[in-house]
């Protein structure tokens, strides 16, 4: 039980900081962006872009998880 509340915690965690960064990147016009391919490793496995915030937020709202994320227990 206690394993699972901190896999859900951790997971949140993980979650929010991404999509709180992903708030910041979209604040900046497309200008002033830094392209993935300078940015990023030529290591990198795998990445993922969001090009709409504001909707992603509301479909994430809908999932099941995004509902647990508000229910207050």
């Amino acid at each position: 039980m206690i394993f699972r509340m901190l896999v859900l915690f951790l997971s949140a965690t993980v979650f929010s900081t991404t999509l709180f960064s992903a708030s910041i990147a979209q604040d900046d016009k497309v200008e002033n962006k830094i392209a993935s391919e300078n940015l990023l490793p030529s290591s990198t496995k795998a990445w993922f872009s969001v090009p709409d915030y504001a909707r992603m937020c509301t479909q994430f709202k809908k999932t099941e998880f995004g509902q647990l994320t508000e229910d207050e227990l």
